[in-house]
């Protein structure tokens, strides 16, 4: 017995969502990409502000931390707070993850600053593509592609 077959506007649902989805997750995997042309300086941390699940004011079970560093371009002393390209704080559901990034990025700490040579006053500390951004784009990507797959076979017959 074969599977029903939908109908034309379930199949744009599906495509609409996939689009959605992949804007979603496309855009900062396109910010990255277009990151790897970025320039490396040096940076030292100013502040590094720490939250833990249970503090005033977090919700969630994460561990945040949130860092404010400064670094120099063309002799022009800037200041940034972008951890990377896909969220402005460091965040962990582990806390031996959250304690290793206060380790890393404590105040007075250096820094490796990645900022953008025709705009260095945008940066970021980290400019790698995590995996699970890769894969929620992918599939969001394939989910795309298979409604408009499934629309155009409606559509013809």
């Amino acid at each position: 017995m074969a599977a029903p077959v939908g109908s034309p506007r379930d199949a744009l649902v599906v495509v609409a969502g996939g689009l959605a989805a992949s804007l979603y997750f496309g855009w900062p995997v396109l910010r990255a990409w277009r990151g790897r042309g970025w320039q490396r300086t040096h940076g030292t941390v100013t502040a590094a502000d720490f939250e833990h699940p249970g503090s005033a004011g977090v919700t969630g079970s994460r561990y945040r931390l949130s860092v404010t560093y400064r670094y120099t371009v063309d002799g022009v002393e800037r200041t940034g707070n972008r951890a990377s390209f896909f969220q402005k704080d460091i965040t962990h559901r582990l806390q031996s993850l959250s304690d290793e990034a206060r380790r890393r990025y404590g105040k007075g700490k250096s820094v490796d600053v990645w900022h953008d040579p025709s705009d260095p006053a945008q940066s970021v500390l980290d400019p790698r593509i995590p995996f699970p951004a890769l894969l929620a784009f992918g599939f969001s990507v394939a989910f795309f592609v298979l409604g408009v797959v499934g629309t155009l076979r409606l559509l013809a017959g």
